[in-house]
């Protein structure tokens, strides 16, 4: 007879808020059992308080570990992707450029700010980022959530981006990766064939690959997929049906849709879907690993 105990089963607990008040904001917190995730990138910054736990993850060509008591800080476009397996538990902030110029924080024409630090070890920092969520947790006026969160990312563009950055960056990109790239933002729901984007840029399919590759960190399939993943989250939060959804974005069927909304985002299109009108943490939805 075999008497060793059967280890009990871990659940991730995630958590979703997309506040009406602010366009472009997305709140997540969570505890789960971190497991490799496939290379992605959001349109917005991703600033992850890290509360307990840590987190291993590859940016920028290069193996970062965010501790307890850090701040992870990703900037839109940017790949990355979770290496590490084990139990964290997490905060996050999604703020999208269109979000930080409802906050005045950022100019329409302006270059969006370099955050130059993956992991921020900054007792400042991390309190005024902690301050948002609180203010999520609990009844909090709008005002006081809106100087919470200019206070914040001032404090983050103000001590941690590099000007000098920016345009080195986007002058490195090469004309056909950023073809393609705005093709498949105008045509993402349609199907997309390598054959066709080297035709239409005038470059082998391998060596399309190889360019789009290395300076993206992702393959064009993979960036596909996020476009996708992007405009579905927009008409989530329209109140579409996600079936419909799968549909306006490209995916074969509903099920594909979950598995890449599950791969990008740790929740299920139904599970981000619920909004949360009073406060972040009021109700829960769980998912078993």
């Amino acid at each position: 007879m075999n008497t060793q105990k059967r280890p009990k089963k871990q659940t991730s607990t995630v958590r979703v808020c997309h506040p009406d008040q602010f366009v472009g904001l997305e709140l997540k917190q969570g505890t789960t059992k971190t497991k490799p995730s496939a290379p992605h990138l959001h349109e917005a910054y991703q600033i992850s308080l890290i509360t307990a736990g840590a987190t291993i993850f590859r940016y920028r060509h290069s193996q970062q570990v965010a501790p307890a008591h850090s701040l992870m800080a990703i900037v839109p476009g940017e790949v990355h992707e979770n290496i590490s397996i084990g139990a964290r538990t997490f905060a996050n902030i999604y703020a999208e450029p269109k979000f930080l110029q409802q906050l005045g924080l950022l100019k329409q024409s302006e270059q969006l700010p370099y955050v130059c630090e993956a992991v921020i070890h900054d007792l400042t920092a991390l309190t005024l980022f902690s301050a948002i969520l609180q203010s999520y947790s609990e009844p909090s006026s709008l005002i006081e959530r809106e100087i919470r969160l200019m206070q914040a990312f001032t404090h983050l563009f103000t001590h941690y981006t590099d000007k000098n950055l920016i345009g080195t960056k986007v002058g490195q990109e090469h004309r056909a990766v950023k073809f393609v790239k705005d093709f498949m933002r105008e045509r993402y729901a349609e199907e997309v064939t390598l054959s066709e984007l080297s035709t239409l840029t005038g470059l082998h399919k391998n060596y399309l690959l190889n360019v789009f590759t290395k300076e993206v960190g992702i393959s064009p399939h993979r960036y596909l997929m996020n476009i996708r993943i992007s405009q579905a989250k927009r008409l989530i939060k329209q109140g579409r049906p996600i079936s419909e959804v799968a549909t306006m974005t490209g995916f074969s069927d509903q099920s594909h849709l979950t598995r890449e909304f599950q791969k990008h985002s740790l929740v299920t299109p139904g599970a981000y879907c619920h909004k949360v009108s009073k406060s972040l943490f009021c109700s829960r939805r769980s998912t078993k690993n």
